[in-house]
């Protein structure tokens, strides 16, 4: 993998080239996206292809754009960082892309550079903007941004539910809860979230809540919530 190889010029060069044409052949790949960013040394050309990695994602609403980019903020310990833009300072960089978009945005509806997107870029720019400032440990700052994509598009699991994350992480247990039961009942056939839920209002210690929620998504005729629960190896749970 390129992470962990030290390239030449001639070998970036080849490299970006082969990516360059396998993209063009295949648009809809991410890989070729995504791979000139492990090797690619910093520069106006890393900077370049980080942003448009970055717009790639927003336009499609990905809630996972920021962990994908923290291989980057999180190298390994085998993967070649001299030269490369690695750590807190991509972070930083991102951290600034997103709110650059995101002001171009709410101003003119289309991307910095001009790029033509969907209406609900914007909120997804301040998602990727507060995932930022969560891994730069900036828990306020984070969900005054990610209250402005929850203000942006209400009707988002993502948003409440990421809010709900900080404020777990911020020590906020009950609010944490409250705010996870809100990004339940956004979408109320989503059991990955009313999983999510539960785990959230049994860490606040609201086990009767915690009991009714879980059964939204037991069967009837299994019987008793908590026996079907058990016969399934719930074992989070038990």
């Amino acid at each position: 993998p390129t992470d962990v190889l030290v390239l030449s010029d001639t070998q970036v060069t080849l490299l970006d080239d082969a990516y360059s044409t396998l993209a063009s052949e295949q648009p809809r790949a991410d890989a070729f996206a995504w791979l000139p960013l492990t090797y690619c040394p910093a520069g106006p050309s890393f900077d370049a292809q980080l942003d448009a990695f970055c717009r790639r994602f927003i336009k499609r609403g990905a809630p996972a754009l920021g962990s994908a980019l923290e291989r980057l903020w999180a190298p390994q310990p085998n993967d070649v960082v001299e030269g490369r833009c690695r750590g807190s300072q991509c972070c930083r960089k991102v951290l600034d892309m997103a709110k650059t978009h995101a002001a171009a945005l709410s101003s003119k509806s289309t991307f910095a550079n001009g790029d033509a997107t969907t209406p609900t870029s914007e909120a997804w720019a301040l998602y990727l903007q507060a995932h930022c400032l969560e891994w730069l440990g900036q828990l306020d700052e984070a969900m005054a941004v990610i209250d402005r994509a929850i203000a942006h598009t209400p009707t988002a699991v993502d948003f409440p539910e990421k809010k709900a994350r900080l404020l777990k992480k911020a020590g906020r247990i009950k609010d944490a809860a409250e705010m996870m039961d809100t990004a339940r009942k956004l979408d109320l056939a989503d059991r990955y979230i009313n999983n999510k839920c539960t785990k959230y209002m049994l860490r606040a210690g609201n086990v009767d809540d915690a009991r009714a929620t879980a059964a939204l998504f037991t069967r009837e005729e299994a019987g008793e919530p908590e026996q079907h629960l058990r016969d399934m190896q719930a074992s989070w749970y038990e």
